[in-house]
């Protein structure tokens, strides 16, 4: 559990995926912005050198339903992120996510996500719904967190890292 209690823009989840689960859920709870600018909650993964992997080999896909105006569709292949995780826009509306990591600690597997997230914007409420893979096959240790504009920060919520057990 990450419990954040003062601005940020980055948050680091390191050492949290395993060889003792191939599936992880992670929660996103009140995520809440500093100011009234909007803040784009996007993701990377960690591998196990401890390094945030930057390079261009996430695809993604995102569905975002909006309350107040047409779904509409965000997407990217060979992209340095993986976009929208969850976003907000007003402060102190909050934010959250469920992201479900599939496969990080082999290094024989890409890693895939999924998430869906709610959320405000413009004091409507929306969501997300995503996928993503990271197309290298390595050991992948953490994910990072962290507004793409760098300058809006958010400054409270908790995040949560469970591993998930499958019976055969």
């Amino acid at each position: 559990e990450t419990t954040i209690t003062s601005s940020q823009s980055v948050t680091n989840i390191t050492d949290v995926f395993t060889s003792d689960f191939d599936i992880y859920k992670i929660t996103l709870q009140d995520l809440s912005t500093v100011g009234t600018l909007d803040v784009d909650i996007n993701a990377r993964l960690i591998n196990n050198s401890g390094s945030v992997l930057t390079a261009s080999n996430y695809d993604y896909a995102v569905f975002q339903l909006k309350a107040n105006a047409t779904f509409s569709e965000n997407k990217n292949t060979n992209f340095s992120r993986i976009d929208r995780i969850t976003f907000s826009d007003q402060s102190p509306e909050a934010q959250g996510s469920v992201i479900y990591v599939y496969n990080p600690f082999s290094s024989s597997s890409y890693t895939y996500l999924n998430w869906q997230s709610v959320h405000m914007v413009g004091g409507n409420g929306g969501g997300v719904k995503g996928i993503a893979v990271h197309k290298v096959a390595e050991t992948i240790t953490g994910i990072n967190f962290f507004d793409v504009n760098t300058d809006r920060p958010y400054n409270s919520g908790t995040i949560r890292t469970y591993g998930l057990r499958v019976d055969s």
